[in-house]
């Protein structure tokens, strides 16, 4: 029994003992293997410049189980085994220029389409850099993998993922003046001009810079300089030359040295043009009243006289000054003064006068004396005008202030201008007795006809006057019209207006056939240099005419404009004749010579007047085309004006009534410049020609003065003078013609055309009307502000061309402007056209 036992329970015992030896047997053993690591930089990658991809190759030891087709190696560990005959590839993208590729146990490294870096043995990580240059942007993909042999002889090998990069352009990299303007002294000697670099730092920079004369000469006030600045790769710094300044010890006024860059290197301009201004140096200034009027109630005990240095500092400065009597007198309406003034050296600015006013409280009128500057000292100078100022004494019953008064019963800008204006007027006794009177009857009324003060100031100020800049701007937009009519007109006749196909010429007895491709269409005259049948001397000579052309346009434009605080309104009509030259250079350049003649007449609202105009322009122009594709017309013209005015003044205040005519005459004279292109598209019969046009005007107003028929009427001393005024205009049009080609039986050809453009105004402003009282003999001037100018609008136009025959032709055309505010513009052109 006992031993039944014993065996049963050994049984058990070696069942267990052979499971514990298949475990051990079935551990997994150390192997040998290759692994790599693959750094780059930059990242992101920039555009033609270096990058560098680090491939660190290293073996490493893996657990893999004893049993064959078990899983595979796990826990792989760097390690210092040995691998031989280690090979890297790298499959270079095409859009990657090796520059280099080098490993740090001295592998060779080869490539022929693809990288491959002979290693070796390694018993440790091996790096290889290899760097390459992008040569297009976006995301590029690369590939590396690795083999070797490792422990007897297994060959072992590892493929990575793609490896990306993504290629981006350079930043830009911008080279300025660190100033538009650089302030210099000539006395200082010399000037250093910094120049910056902003962007990266990844390249090197160059840029050239060079000074030109400006109202500064090189070699009397400055040494002119030239030369190149340079960054070197990494350097952000800025940089600087210098200007020598020669102190010429001329009293003289500012002046201006241009710097520019130019030719940037690896970046680009950014504030690229600047200025020094120079001021004088050395001068000892010049001294005078400032103001040079006063106006003062003699209640006030003193008035105190201001003088002032200007214009330089250097030295000491010393002048005389004392008072001289007119209608008031010394010693009964103020008291005798005189002294010196003194400036030291480096002083500027205002010293002070008291002169004693002496109050007699008596009832007199308005009274003056005045004070005189002389012998300035130490090559001073006393400033031009303002060496007599003179003072105003007001009696005791004057304790209130004209412009004030007058300017709380205006209703509007005109009125409060010329309110303040006639308000000083008011105050100073030396005003012609007329307008004095004028003056008078606005003051007695303020409070009992305030409305009635009101349209007499109305009545009194020129706001008229502004309606000749937009009739200026009117006439001169009329002539470019009629210019660019004319140019489209060359260019009808030289695009899809004749057909040639299945057209012969007879010439001298024999047939000649023309091109029949059924794209060409002869446009105008025949080009010279077409293929095909040479043409004889006799059908040359016949297909050369048409050179010479003679053409006219005219024009008929109306409109109106509303009333406003600012401007008076106004009815006007345009009439315009222009009548030219032009000749066909070659088949794609025409040049040409016009003559034009407008009139105008803009009727006041209000019965307040009128103006009458008349003009001649001279214009140059010529267009550059190649037909059924584009198109580039210039042209430039002068012109003069001349002006009759008439202003009506009408107002009644208390027992004063004036009825006057105002006339006057003026000239003016204007520049244009135009400068257009366009292409076309052809759609069959319809082409669509999207445009861009710059026009660039400058007109000069004459200053003139008003004249009355009767010099003794009341309101004869309201008569002005009105300086003179520049208007400029600068728009760019952007649009689009339309152009339908239909062919009648007749052989007429007829062009329905539509164009719209959006333009849109740059320097047209707000302008200033300034002028004076011809009767006022201080020349105490106003100024009123026009109307804010529309900067932006449309124009639709809609017109006709009708091409007769090969040599003439004619064309209608309509236009209207939208979107001007309390304006209205219109117009009617039409133009024939003869070739010879």
């Amino acid at each position: 029994m006992m031993q039944n036992t014993s065996d049963g329970w050994r049984q058990p015992l070696w069942l267990l003992l052979w499971l514990l030896l298949l475990s051990f047997s079935s551990a997994p053993t150390l192997a040998t293997d290759i692994s790599l690591s693959i750094t780059v930089s930059p990242t992101p990658a920039i555009l033609n410049k270096s990058l560098t991809y680090t491939v660190r190759v290293f073996p490493i030891r893996t657990t893999e189980p004893s049993i064959p087709n078990s899983s595979p190696p796990t826990n792989p560990t760097e390690d210092s085994s040995t691998i031989s005959e280690v090979v890297l590839t790298y499959g270079l993208p095409p859009s990657f220029l090796l520059i280099s590729a080098t490993s740090s146990n001295r592998g060779t490294c080869q490539s022929n389409g693809v990288l491959e870096c002979q290693l070796g043995t390694i018993t440790g990580a091996v790096t290889v850099t290899i760097v390459v240059t992008p040569t297009m942007t976006g995301t590029i993909n690369s590939y590396f993998s690795v083999n070797g042999l490792a422990d007897k002889g297994k060959k072992v090998t590892k493929l990575t993922e793609p490896t990306s990069i993504t290629v981006n352009k350079p930043t830009p990299v911008q080279v300025s003046f660190s100033e538009t303007t650089y302030l210099a002294d000539e006395s200082q000697g010399t000037l250093k001009i910094t120049v910056t670099r902003n962007g990266d730092s990844d390249r090197a920079v160059f840029v050239d810079y060079i000074s030109r004369d400006g109202t500064a000469q090189g070699g009397q006030d400055y040494e002119p300089v030239q030369g190149t600045l340079s960054w070197p790769e990494g350097d952000t710094t800025p940089k600087s030359f210098e200007i020598k300044l020669l102190d010429d010890l001329m009293k003289e006024e500012e002046e201006t040295i241009l710097l520019e860059l130019s030719n940037p290197q690896e970046a680009t301009l950014g504030q690229g043009q600047a200025q020094v201004l120079l001021k004088d140096t050395k001068v000892t200034g010049e001294v005078g009243f400032k103001p040079q009027t006063y106006l003062v109630n003699e209640s006030a005990g003193t008035v105190v006289i201001k003088v002032g240095r200007t214009g330089g500092r250097d030295g000491a400065l010393s002048v005389n000054y004392t008072t001289t009597d007119s209608s008031a007198v010394a010693g009964k309406d103020y008291v005798t003064t005189s002294g010196i003034l003194t400036w030291g050296s480096g002083e500027e600015g205002e010293q002070e006068i008291s002169v004693k006013l002496l109050n007699d409280e008596l009832p007199e009128p308005t009274e003056t004396f005045s004070l005189t500057l002389s012998n300035p000292t130490n090559r001073g100078t006393l400033s031009p005008n303002q060496e007599v100022a003179t003072v105003t004494i007001q009696n005791d019953n004057r304790q209130y202030d004209a412009a004030q008064l007058l300017s709380e019963v205006a209703r509007n800008p005109v009125q409060r201008a010329i309110a303040t204006t006639l308000g000083h007027l008011c105050q100073t006794e030396p005003t012609g007795p007329d307008l004095q009177q004028q003056c008078l009857a606005l003051l007695t009324q303020v409070r009992d006809q305030p409305l009635a003060v009101a349209k007499a100031l109305q009545q009194i100020a020129p706001e008229e006057f502004t309606a000749q800049g937009r009739l200026s701007i009117e006439a001169a937009s009329r002539q470019v019209h009629n210019l660019h009519s004319r140019l489209l007109a060359l260019r009808s006749g030289a695009v899809g207006l004749l057909n040639v196909e299945q057209l012969q010429l007879e010439v001298q007895g024999q047939t000649v056939p023309l091109p029949s491709d059924l794209d060409f269409r002869l446009r105008g005259q025949p080009l010279t240099n077409q293929a095909g049948t040479p043409l004889t001397s006799g059908t040359a000579h016949a297909l050369a005419m048409n050179k010479l052309g003679i053409f006219i346009n005219g024009h008929l434009g109306f409109g109106d404009k509303q009333t406003t605080d600012r401007e008076t309104g106004f009815d006007f009509n345009t009439l315009g004749l222009t009548a030219g030259i032009d000749y066909r250079v070659s088949d794609t350049v025409i040049l040409g010579v016009a003559l034009g003649y407008h009139q105008g007449e803009a009727e006041l609202s209000e019965e307040s007047g009128g103006i009458d105009s008349q003009g001649l322009n001279l214009a140059v122009y010529g267009t550059f085309y190649r037909p059924q594709q584009f198109f580039i017309d210039v042209l430039y013209g002068y012109g003069l004006h001349w002006y009759d005015n008439t202003r009506n003044i009408v107002y009644a205040l208390g027992e004063t009534q004036v009825n006057q005519i105002a006339h006057s005459e003026t000239d003016a004279d204007d520049q244009i410049f135009s400068l257009s292109a366009g292409y076309h598209f052809h759609f069959r019969n319809l082409t669509v020609t999207p445009t861009l046009r710059m026009d660039n005007l400058s007109f000069g107003l004459d200053e003139f003065q008003e004249t009355f028929a009767s010099a003794t009427a009341p309101g004869s001393g309201l008569g002005l003078a009105i300086d003179s005024q520049t208007v400029k205009s600068l728009t760019v049009a952007l649009g689009s013609q339309l152009s339908l080609e239909l062919k009648q039986p007749s052989g007429v050809i007829w062009l329905p055309q539509l164009q719209v453009e959006w333009i849109q105004e740059s320097q047209n402003k707000q302008r200033s009307l300034t002028g004076r009282f011809l009767a006022d003999p201080s020349g105490e001037r106003f100024t009123l502000l026009t109307d804010e100018p529309d900067t932006s609008y449309a124009k639709l136009g809609m017109g006709l061309i009708v091409q007769f025959n090969d040599s003439t032709s004619a064309l209608v055309n309509y236009e209207t402007l939208w979107g001007l505010r309390e304006m209205t513009n219109q117009s009617l052109m039409g133009s024939v056209r003869l070739e010879f």
